[in-house]
């Protein structure tokens, strides 16, 4: 992965600032640059907010009479004590980066084609969302939100770059298909307790670091 990222990353840098982002800092060995902060931290907010899309559609579903069960994203094995937790966080890491390069390498591909970043973005858009709608969308809450989370996650790598995509894909999987309960004597804690941890550390790490060495009330 990282040396498909090498190889695209000169390709992509000089069609638009946003599309390099913080991946050109972290290629240089750099992981206090406050423009990977700042990706990581927009990413995380946008994925944050693709999670809450999600949940309402559900609750759109409940009000709305629809004749199907509400969403469910659950990975069952983080039912399945800490190792279990443990290894599902490792997928949702490498899952998360396979999906921002993937639309890192379609964005690249489609701007030369289509003369333009905007354009290039709609395409990606209505192919991945009308992929999605025709696999697995059976419902028009769920329409809507497939559309407005894969427009999120387009936005997040268009604009900001692929650390901010894979911050997107960390932060919606980790609230999505981990079971958060404010209970922490109940038997499935575990994957609340690693999900916390690891959304509060990349959150602390990349405020931190976006600061630039600056204090936060300067």
């Amino acid at each position: 992965m990282w040396l498909m990222y090498i190889a695209l990353e000169p390709v992509v840098r000089p069609r638009g600032p946003g599309r390099g982002g913080g991946g050109a800092g972290l290629l240089a060995g750099n992981f206090r640059d406050p423009i990977v902060g700042r990706d990581i931290l927009m990413g995380g907010l946008l994925g944050l907010g693709a999670c809450a899309v999600h949940d309402l559609a559900g609750w759109l579903k409940d009000v709305s009479a629809v004749a199907l069960a509400p969403n469910r994203f659950v990975d069952p094995a983080t039912l399945n004590g800490l190792p279990a937790v443990l290894q599902s966080a490792a997928r949702h890491g490498v899952g998360a980066i396979w999906i921002a390069l993937a639309v890192l390498i379609f964005l690249a591909m489609l701007r030369p084609l289509l003369r333009g970043e905007r354009r290039a973005a709609l395409c990606l858009w209505l192919v991945l969302t009308s992929l999605v709608i025709l696999a697995v969308a059976r419902s028009w809450p769920v329409i809507l939100s497939t559309a407005v989370v894969n427009a999120l996650l387009i936005v997040s790598v268009a604009r900001f770059g692929l650390v901010a995509g894979v911050a997107y894909s960390l932060f919606l999987g980790f609230t999505q298909q981990s079971p958060l309960t404010t209970d922490f004597s109940v038997w499935y804690a575990d994957a609340t307790v690693v999900s916390l941890l690891v959304l509060l550390s990349l959150s602390l790490y990349a405020y931190r670091v976006a600061l630039g060495g600056r204090r936060a009330r300067e």
